[in-house]
C-alpha cells in the first residue's frame, strides 16, 4: 500500500468514534512516525491533537507496553497526582 492511500485509510479511521487504539506496523524506516505526525499536525480535530503515541519498539512484553503507556499519560498531564484511581482509565485510553 503506498502511503498516499495508507495516510487516507488512517485518517478515515481515526474519524470512526469505536476506534479506541489504531496500530502502524511496518519495517523499521518506513515512516510510520512521520505519518502519524503528519496525520496529527494537519488534523483540526481535538480528539486527534490530543492522542498518545505509543511506540513498542524494544519492547518484549504486554506488561512493559503497559508502562510505557503509563508513562506517557503522565508526561502528557493526562494523569493527575492521583495515581491509583486514574491508573485503570489512563491505561486503558493508552492501550485500548
Amino acid at each position: 500500500m503506498s502511503l498516499k492511500k495508507t495516510k487516507d485509510q488512517l485518517v478515515k479511521l481515526l474519524g470512526q468514534t469505536d476506534n479506541n487504539v489504531i496500530a502502524l506496523s511496518g519495517k523499521w524506516g518506513t515512516g510510520k512516525t512521520h505519518l502519524w505526525n503528519e496525520v496529527k499536525d494537519e488534523s483540526g480535530d481535538e480528539n486527534i491533537k490530543k492522542a498518545l503515541y505509543l511506540s513498542l519498539f524494544g519492547l518484549s512484553s504486554v506488561d512493559q507496553g503497559r508502562w510505557r503507556g503509563l508513562h506517557r499519560c503522565h508526561r502528557s498531564r493526562r494523569l493527575s497526582v492521583d495515581w491509583q484511581r486514574q491508573e485503570k482509565a489512563c491505561s486503558r485510553a493508552a492501550l485500548g
